[in-house]
């Protein structure tokens, strides 16, 4: 075995610690798998260029090892790979009494209501249940009930169905 295979066997498994640490967090394969190569790399380092190369090696891995998981750690953990904007308001607005909607309105699914879904009605968007018919987006919609925070739509454009 040649150095120039050592090396690239710590390499690879850098690379897969890596990739579990920034990649796909967790204790999955791919971490396993890298801890593992690397544990081969000391071993056949020490069986095969001696105590004293295998001495460095071990302590060049466990100094990357301990960098990678310190920096996945300090970089990953509070957060995690996720965007880190907050939503400062929402398209669809929390259904409530004071909502102005009374049966009878008339509005327009937004997307599909399949039972439920989203409607615009008296210019905003309201979370609505159907009867349990499935209503296409931008179907034409009529509140049937309008109870508190329980809206029943109806579709206009297939009126034989409740």
């Amino acid at each position: 075995m040649s150095v120039g295979v050592l090396i690239l066997l710590i390499l690879v498994a850098v690379l897969l610690i890596t990739i579990e640490i920034a990649v796909i967090p967790g204790f999955t394969f791919i971490g396993l798998l890298g801890l593992l190569i690397l544990f081969a790399s000391v071993v056949l380092a020490y069986v095969n260029f001696g105590i004293q190369f295998g001495n460095m090696v071990l302590l060049g891995s466990t100094l990357i090892t301990v960098a990678l998981f310190y920096l996945g750690y300090r970089f990953f953990s509070s957060h995690g790979i996720v965007l880190r904007q907050d939503l400062s308001e929402s398209v669809v607005e929390p259904v409530s009494r004071d909502v102005p909607v009374k049966p009878g309105d008339v509005g327009v699914a937004f997307g599909d209501i399949k039972p439920q879904g989203n409607a615009i009605i008296n210019n905003r968007t309201i979370w609505v249940r159907s009867a349990g018919e499935y209503i296409p987006d931008n179907a034409e919609v009529e509140v049937v009930i309008a109870d508190g925070n329980r809206i029943i739509v109806k579709s206009l454009s297939n009126p034989s169905k409740t």
